[in-house]
């Protein structure tokens, strides 16, 4: 199976998570290349599954990332699921990657991971562990301390904080959510995304399950942090997750 959690899949609350499929591995200053067409049939596979889920759905609302592998991954998928369903499509890039800045390229092997790009990925993750949110990505000192110095001169210009990206994905879910539950009963939703835009969206459902209380102002995305792993979902393979039991009011 390529969707986790199947025993959600008919569930009239339940939101359908899918991570785009595998992109070329050539490294380019945005960070956006295409899907790679050696592994297309994987995630015709994962159509394949989210179009069994939505026999049983009339009414479809997709709302994908507006980077490439997000939109080719989106064209398929309607492809796959056919004429006969009616689908709303949504692009937003609201639930792009993670904003990573502008670095320069150098001395690189195509083909190789870019070591500092491995690098900046380590210190965010770092940083999101230590429940540091304010760090920027690709800034090679964090909390005084110059630990990767591959990292040096690279970035002109730092990325989004973990504060940034998860209001930036909070501000998605919102309308999403709210829209839920306005008209749950007819509506299927899906979204396609990357890997850390999913988890995160994860971790806001969770959150907004276990809060018993209204977050004191400006410690929203703390709360978040704090309420659950993170999952990991590979290239072409999803997650079902449940719709949080109440619209959004929530100042963050």
């Amino acid at each position: 199976m390529r969707i986790h959690n199947p025993n959600l899949i008919f569930s009239n609350n339940s939101l359908l998570l899918l991570r785009h499929g595998t992109d070329i591995p050539v490294l380019c200053s945005d960070l956006n290349p295409p899907l790679d067409p050696r592994f297309k049939d994987e995630f015709q596979e994962l159509v394949s599954e989210v179009r069994l889920i939505c026999s049983q759905k009339d009414n479809i609302r997709l709302s994908y990332s507006n980077r490439l592998r997000g939109k080719q991954s989106a064209e398929m998928l309607i492809s796959g699921l056919g004429k006969k369903k009616s689908i709303k499509v949504c692009e937003s890039d609201k639930i792009r990657e993670v904003y990573h800045g502008h670095f320069k390229i150098i001395n690189h092997t195509q083909g190789e991971k870019y070591p500092p790009l491995v690098d900046a990925w380590k210190l965010w993750a770092e940083a999101l562990a230590e429940m540091d949110i304010d760090y920027r990505y690709g800034n090679p000192v964090r909390k005084g301390k110059n630990s990767y110095p591959r990292l040096n001169g690279i970035f002109t210009k730092f990325g989004e904080n973990h504060r940034e990206f998860t209001i930036r994905l909070y501000s998605f879910l919102v309308d999403l959510i709210n829209l839920y539950h306005s008209n749950s009963s007819n509506l299927f939703n899906i979204v396609i995304a990357h890997q850390a835009t999913l988890s995160r969206i994860q971790r806001v459902f969770n959150a907004l399950f276990e809060m018993r209380r209204v977050p004191l102002p400006g410690k929203l995305v703390l709360e978040i942090e704090r309420s659950s792993s993170r999952i990991n979902i590979e290239e072409s393979h999803g997650v079902i997750v449940r719709f949080p039991p109440r619209e959004l009011s929530i100042n963050v």
